[in-house]
């Protein structure tokens, strides 16, 4: 059995502020995970209009699956192997 740690649905509400209830209508989540559709220019585009931006990238065993409940869109830069998800995310 593999050990990590998982980003808590707990921590990223309080880091960004965002709940369904709370969450401003002109803001959007993206998750870094592998499983995202790939990041492509269309998509960087459309994010580009967007007046609020919220990427969360997991440096963790993964994410808490709650934390779905939130997000707009997963997104993956494509099949490469990575530590973590801060060079997706910049």
């Amino acid at each position: 059995m593999k050990k990590g740690l998982i980003l808590l649905i707990i921590s990223v509400l309080f880091i960004t502020g965002c709940s369904n209830d709370t969450k401003k209508e002109n803001t959007k989540v993206i998750m870094m995970t592998p499983s995202g559709i790939t990041y492509k220019q269309s998509i960087a585009q459309n994010l580009s209009h967007e007046e609020h931006l919220i990427i969360l990238c997991g440096h963790y065993e993964g994410f808490d699956e709650r934390i779905k409940t939130i997000i707009d869109r997963e997104v993956s830069i494509g099949d490469f192997v990575l530590t973590g998800g801060e060079l997706p995310a910049m």
